[in-house]
């Protein structure tokens, strides 16, 4: 994490590195300067200068600074608006500056042009409580969910171990190219099982339409272990499958110097509980064995579908919720980029264009919406059981293939399955 000095370029050196913001001996407080505008061709320097001049803020007193959104507006609105940029820049001031700035800086909060901004969250606990002392964790599952929970988990002082039923990377990705030329499917080792869980294969996109204050921190941690810096604040963040092959073995490394120990190919097969009901979790029943623990965090992810059964069977309180199904459909790259640009050198500029599409319910259909677009992409075959076919996309980084995929998606639930924890399953 590194701090960046106020200057002429911070804007530049902030973009280049993800910086976060930079912290003072005096208190300090975040405002957000809403949608400047920048030309394809303007670096992001000139932000610095247009953010303070908006917010009628005088550059002396500027603690420090940093893009914190950056999205391509490719709408045409007639010959005189060209696609550009919209940016939103977080400024550092100090505590009480909306009472002791300039009157342009009141009138901006007044009329929305800013915002203020609470500071990013962290994963460590200001002060940790007694009762973590010598407590033992065990994290199911080493997709996102689970190597953040466990990580946060070991953070804070607790002992954790992660099993997963997949293996480490390299081996998941010998029997993935295995599947690839042969088609004889691992049921414990494919694009949804193993370390990074069904994420490693697909596509490392990481926005989410939330504005939470623990996206921060988690950015951050990818962006150490080697993810491009501007996922801290494109609108679009993407890693790219490739670079999650480099990445995960990395987070694995700073994990383990926390003290996470990580059990591959081990499957979850029970709890092992104090009295009849599963309240009270002594130890997991594994296919490698008992482990004792103190609590249990279960990140299953959506396709280990035996193992919430064998759960629910076990007497686990468990709940039906609405979920997403849908196709994948697939177009040439160029298509896509045709209709969102319409100029040919400014795909060549911007890279392959993404698309996203949204219907309303009507005439006995329900409403329908793309996800998962990955340009420059490809489908994969996201299966784990053998007769069963499920699709997923992925891309890498630089969005190299001629094709275009999107997940068009319904949402479905109890309503058209039965009220059953398992129904539709």
């Amino acid at each position: 994490m590194r701090s960046v000095v106020v200057q002429d370029d911070v804007c530049r050196l902030t973009a280049q590195w993800g910086s976060p913001m930079i912290e003072q001996a005096k208190a300090t407080s975040t405002w957000r300067v809403l949608g400047l505008d920048l030309a394809l061709d303007e670096p992001d320097s000139v932000l610095r200068e247009r953010a303070l001049e908006r917010a009628g803020v005088p550059p002396e007193d500027l603690r420090g600074l940093r893009i914190a959104h950056k999205a391509l507006d490719a709408r045409r609105r007639g010959a005189g608006r060209a696609a550009h940029f919209v940016v939103h820049v977080d400024l550092l001031l100090e505590d009480g500056y909306e009472s002791t700035g300039s009157e342009h800086f009141r009138s901006a909060l007044q009329a929305g042009r800013i915002l203020p901004r609470s500071r990013p969250g962290r994963l460590e606990l200001e002060q940790r409580h007694a009762s973590l002392a010598g407590r033992r964790a065990v994290v199911v599952g080493a997709g996102p969910a689970g190597l953040f929970a466990a990580l946060t988990l070991a953070r804070n002082g607790v002992a954790v171990e992660v099993l997963d039923r997949g293996p480490s990377l390299a081996e998941r990705s010998r029997s993935l190219g295995r599947f690839l030329h042969t088609r004889e499917l691992d049921p414990e080792s494919n694009l949804l099982f193993g370390e990074g869980g069904a994420g490693t294969y697909s596509d490392g996109k990481i926005y989410t339409r939330v504005d939470h204050p623990l996206e921060a921190p988690l950015i951050e941690e990818l962006i150490a272990c080697g993810a491009p810096p501007e996922i801290a604040y494109d609108a679009r963040a993407h890693i790219g499958t490739d670079r999650l092959h480099r990445i995960l073995p990395r987070l694995r490394a700073r994990m383990e110097d926390c003290g996470v120990r990580f059990h591959w190919r081990t499957r979850l097969e029970g709890l092992v509980c104090d009295g009849a009901a599963p309240r009270f979790v002594r130890a997991l029943a594994t296919s490698q064995g008992e482990i004792a623990c103190d609590a249990v965090f279960l990140a299953l992810g959506h396709s280990a579908r035996d193992t919430v059964r064998q759960l629910c069977e076990q007497g686990l309180e468990i709940e039906a919720r609405p979920f997403q199904l849908g196709v994948r459909i697939e177009h040439p790259q160029a298509l896509i980029d045709a209709g969102r640009y319409g100029d040919r050198a400014l795909a060549q500029r911007l890279g392959p264009a993404y698309y996203g599409l949204r219907s309303t319910a009507g005439g006995g259909a329900p409403r329908a919406h793309s996800f998962c677009m990955c340009p420059g992409g490809k489908i994969v075959a996201a299966v784990n059981s053998a007769g069963l076919l499920c699709t997923n996309g992925m891309s890498n980084s630089r969005h190299s293939s001629p094709w275009a995929s999107a997940a068009i998606v319904t949402t479905l639930g109890p309503r058209e399955f039965g009220d059953g924890p398992l129904a539709g399953v």
